[in-house]
């Protein structure tokens, strides 16, 4: 549970710091990456180790219209090299009550609290159109964690029924991988 905590906060705050950028300082990668749907390029983050991020890619066409309760749709293709930039918006949901924290206090366990309050600035921007995935690919071409060993993709999924457990999975590949969520009940499965 410790080390799913401190890869969520890493996340978020890797989140935080490509969403705090100006346009001005985003340094975009050289390198275009060909996924089945069109090109894209993202941009490079200066952390350790340095990852380049893909923001903002289309994982099925946004639900709205007649696509709305409806399965996802596959997104459709695009020609010019699409920028990667600016994460999509959070799907709708109701973020927590506004309440005291004393009061909070009596209903979650501190660190509870701390990790919504980190969370509330995400979710500022909501739409039902929210079918992104955000890819962090290290620079060198590789993830080293202790458990995970070494990776070349790291890809982090939380369903509502697995918010406590969070579903880490890994995936090697030498080329950057377009992924599908299908839902099943209360488990997600990578394709």
């Amino acid at each position: 549970m410790v080390l799913e905590n401190k890869l969520v906060e890493q996340m978020v705050n890797l989140s935080k710091c490509i969403d705090s950028t100006t346009k001005t300082m985003i340094r975009y990668s050289t390198r275009v990456v060909r996924t089945k749907y069109g090109p894209l390029r993202g941009i490079v983050v200066h952390s350790h180790p340095q990852v380049e991020a893909y923001l903002g890619v289309p994982y099925a066409t946004p639900p709205l219209g007649s696509l709305r309760y409806m399965p996802p749709v596959t997104p459709s293709q695009w020609r010019t090299t699409r920028l990667a930039d600016a994460s999509g918006p959070a799907c709708p949901q109701v973020p927590p009550a506004a309440v005291p924290r004393d009061d909070a206090l009596l209903l979650h366990p501190r660190a509870r609290i701390r990790q919504l309050e980190r969370l509330l600035p995400v979710l500022a921007n909501q739409s039902e159109d929210c079918l992104y995935v955000n890819l962090y690919v290290p620079v060198n071409g590789m993830f080293y964690h202790t458990q995970l060993h070494f990776c070349k993709i790291l890809d982090f999924v939380v369903s509502a029924r697995m918010a406590s457990n969070l579903l880490c999975e890994c995936v090697s590949s030498n080329t950057l991988l377009f992924f599908q969520i299908i839902s099943f009940t209360d488990r997600a499965l990578l394709c």
